[in-house]
């Protein structure tokens, strides 16, 4: 039809003008920046779990993401090895030391300990999207401002799609993830999950599991149990919010009100289960959607931030 015929061309230029929208250099080096800190840290507090699967039973281990065609778990001093070319990489990530080099590099082993540590029976969604930005970061120009290669004159701060397609990939990480997530509730338990029958459910499993394990369990958890609407209410918000995700993709009040309730429902999820998801929680997994430079910039102690 000739209606269609002109609207694909019409909407591959929409795409490609959204792909292709220019951004300051300083927007993503500080999304790097923000990202790097957060993984580093999030090495460093993963120390004490790294040591203590060391000593598991091998039996138990069964590898997946990067470490899948390991027969047997790595020994104690790859381990250790690893870990320190994290933590070093991440440093050298967040400052943009040598940055084209090494950035993939403390990718790679951010990637190689977070698999290690879904590797023992217990899958840790929370960290996939960092360790997935932290990958994007370290293939794209995320150091041509803020950092000690700028300095160095090794870089040229600018602007241009160059940045900005960076940034539109980091969206997208976002989006599809949230939407994974609410595919994965219809496909396991259909629109009955809009109910709010089975997060109910979960709650109170959670917090029976806890009660028996000696464990606290949030105050808010038992006056909830005893509303079943109001998990209607959150259900049905969990599935608008992650399947709804596509809608930030937009700039201007959509986008900002998605953020807002994605940060939200994870407080809320804080707040009844006690379970953090604190890569949402302090804001950085969202930090791509915005004027970085805006918010932080002014941050800075001299006029010329470089």
């Amino acid at each position: 039809m000739p209606g269609t015929s002109l609207a694909a061309p019409s909407l591959l230029r929409s795409v490609d003008a959204w792909w292709r929208a220019p951004a300051p250099a300083r927007r993503l080096a500080w999304v790097r920046v923000a990202v790097g800190l957060y993984t580093t840290l999030l090495v460093l507090g993963h120390a004490p779990a790294l040591v203590r699967r060391s000593g598991f039973d091998p039996s138990r281990f069964a590898p997946v993401g990067l470490l899948t065609p390991m027969g047997a778990p790595p020994s104690p001093l790859a381990l250790t090895i690893t870990a320190a070319i994290a933590l070093l990489g991440g440093l050298a990530f967040t400052l943009g030391w040598r940055y084209r080099h090494l950035a993939p590099i403390y990718a790679l082993a951010l990637l190689a300990l977070t698999s290690y540590l879904n590797s023992w029976g217990h899958l840790a969604h929370a960290q996939n999207l960092a360790v997935m930005q932290a990958l994007v970061l370290s293939l794209v120009p995320a150091a041509d401002a803020l950092s000690l290669d700028r300095r160095a004159g090794r870089t040229r701060e600018g602007d241009g799609a160059r940045y900005g397609w960076p940034l539109r990939l980091l969206m997208l990480t976002v989006i599809v993830s949230y939407g994974l997530a609410g595919l994965a509730k219809l496909t396991n338990g259909g629109w009955a999950w809009a109910k709010g029958d089975a997060i109910r459910n979960l709650v109170a499993h959670d917090a029976i599991r806890k009660v028996r394990l000696g464990a606290p369990i949030s105050p808010l958890t038992g006056p909830l149990l005893r509303q079943p609407w109001i998990f209607s209410l959150f259900a049905a918000g969990t599935l608008v919010i992650e399947l709804g995700a596509a809608i930030a993709m937009r700039p201007g009040k959509l986008r900002r009100a998605w953020i807002l309730s994605a940060w939200g429902m994870h407080l809320g999820i804080l707040a009844t289960m006690g379970i953090a998801f604190w890569y949402p929680l302090s804001g950085v997994a969202f930090l791509s959607f915005v004027a970085t430079e805006r918010l932080f910039d002014p941050l800075l102690p001299s006029a010329r931030r470089s």
